[in-house]
């Protein structure tokens, strides 16, 4: 993975094995927090990593599995203004919110059945909106 400034200047590339701590496995999303660090949705290996803006492996939450902190094919992060980590967890149908030091805080969501009310269609046509901080 290569990490470059918003300008699109490179700074470096992030290479390790793939079980280790930093090695990347289908990373699907990333999100930048106040600090500069980088914090990277690793799908492939069910897991969040946290590298430095220069890519030094820092932290890691979760492995495979359906309790909370753990993951199956985390597919997108969002950092909050307090520094909180928000996954969302696909296959275990929900969203899980982290500290900003990693600890688990509290999950929402439910597996649906597929089938959509009103208010549902309707909300799925408004244009997205996008928080950050």
């Amino acid at each position: 993975m290569t990490v470059a400034t918003v300008e699109g200047l490179f700074q470096t590339e992030i290479y390790s094995s793939l079980l280790q701590d930093g090695g990347l496995a289908s990373p699907f999303f990333m999100a930048v927090d106040g600090n500069g660090d980088v914090w990277i949705a690793d799908s492939g290996n069910n897991r969040i990593q946290k590298f430095s803006r220069d890519g030094q492996f820092l932290s890691g939450i979760g492995w495979f599995g359906t309790d909370p902190g753990q993951f199956q094919l985390p597919l997108g992060l969002a950092i909050a203004a307090d520094g909180s980590i928000y996954v969302v967890d696909s296959h275990n149908h929900r969203v899980q919110q982290f500290s900003a030091d990693g600890q688990f805080m509290r999950q929402f969501g439910a597996e649906g059945n597929g089938r959509h009310n009103s208010s549902a269609r309707k909300a799925s046509r408004s244009p997205a909106t996008v928080l950050y901080s």
